[in-house]
């Protein structure tokens, strides 16, 4: 027996009944949408993603580049490539955030009018580098 349910259809939660059909058709969308960015994405010879369809139904492309024995090579790659898809998808940067060792890049836009897209990169700091630092 499989749950077509969310916890919160309830009756007594005051939350809408979202069933898990629901969810799958915001998922199938969503792979729509994703065999239109990876055209773009071939279209103008970009380095591909790692793409994940979340249950909401929405798109998050990690970047994920070949590791090089040069880290700052390898960071900057991965910043370049962060940005080229940003342009690509004419999506919009959010401001950067950091965490020990690493600054996270992100940005979001809608494709197809409903699928939300994301864009992440986690770029290492250099060894050297303070935590406070840009």
């Amino acid at each position: 027996m499989t749950n077509d349910t969310s916890p919160a259809s309830d009756a007594q939660s005051p939350m809408p009944r979202i069933t898990d059909a629901e969810r799958r058709g915001w998922q199938r969308r969503a792979v729509a949408a994703l065999s239109d960015i990876l055209d773009i994405g071939t279209r103008e010879r970009l380095t591909p993603l790692s793409w994940i369809v979340n249950h909401l139904g929405a798109l998050v492309g990690d970047v994920v580049t070949p590791y090089t024995v040069d880290e700052a090579l390898h960071r900057e790659a991965m910043r370049t490539t962060w940005h080229e898809w940003v342009d690509a998808v004419d999506a919009d940067p959010w401001p950067s955030s950091r965490e020990p060792g690493a600054v996270h890049l992100s940005a979001e836009t809608t494709i197809r009018r409903s699928v939300r897209v994301v864009l992440r990169a986690r770029l290492p700091l250099p060894p050297d580098q303070p935590e406070d630092a840009a």
